[in-house]
């Protein structure tokens, strides 16, 4: 059984593959979905013949989904435990999250940004309503509301083109975002953008109703 990425290589069920450690021929029976190493796709034979293969009964390592089973001659890991081993892997997955955070700081800034020059574009629409006797807290709530419906509007776009994307991207291409971590990935943009509107808000509380009436009408 081969990786399903073999498809666009031109390989069907019924070919058949050599390989210069075994004598004979492997047909190809079915094509399996995410079976990679190191994002190379793989192929499952059976146990004989990786005996046959590789002249040894020995095992390096053993994979035993949803066990307790112990045996002696090897090292027990879980799946994150054993990841954590593989150099290449941190050393990816570093770089992956440095950039995912890096962009989450920028997103951050860009809503701090955004949301100050809107306050300064509504800077004599402020003072007129705190002049009408309009709390700054109710000012507060305003912006918030505009802010979450921005943030709502563009976190569902966002995570409907993600989840569509991966489903239309090539086999080759190593990307899988989870429905999950697109959830976890909107609360953290959601909480950002929460405190970087909040931030830029703080000249609202700031403005004084007649110089900021006076700059309206400039």
């Amino acid at each position: 059984m081969l990786d399903s990425s073999l498809k666009a290589e031109g390989i069907k069920v019924g070919d058949e593959l050599s390989s210069p450690l075994f004598e004979g021929t492997f047909k190809v029976i079915d094509f399996v979905d995410n079976k990679t190493f190191n994002h190379s796709p793989v192929a499952l034979i059976s146990q004989e013949t990786f005996e046959e293969m590789f002249r040894t009964d020995e095992w390096q390592l053993l994979y035993l989904p949803d066990t307790t089973e112990t045996i002696s001659s090897l090292q027990s890991f879980s799946k994150k435990e054993f990841l954590s081993t593989i150099p290449s892997y941190q050393a990816e997955q570093m770089t992956l999250n440095m950039i995912v955070w890096f962009l989450v700081v920028i997103s951050g800034m860009l809503f701090a940004i955004f949301f100050y020059m809107m306050n300064v574009q509504k800077i004599g629409m402020y003072g007129i309503l705190k002049a009408l006797g309009i709390r700054t807290s109710d000012l507060f709530k305003m912006m918030w509301s505009q802010m979450a419906m921005i943030t709502i509007i563009a976190l569902l776009i966002s995570t409907a083109i993600s989840q569509v994307f991966q489903y239309v991207a090539p086999d080759s291409m190593p990307y899988h975002l989870t429905l999950t971590t697109t959830l976890q990935l909107s609360l953290v943009f959601a909480v950002v953008g929460f405190i970087g509107s909040t931030l830029s808000g703080f000249q609202i509380k700031k403005i004084d109703p007649l110089q900021a009436i006076q700059q309206g009408e400039a």
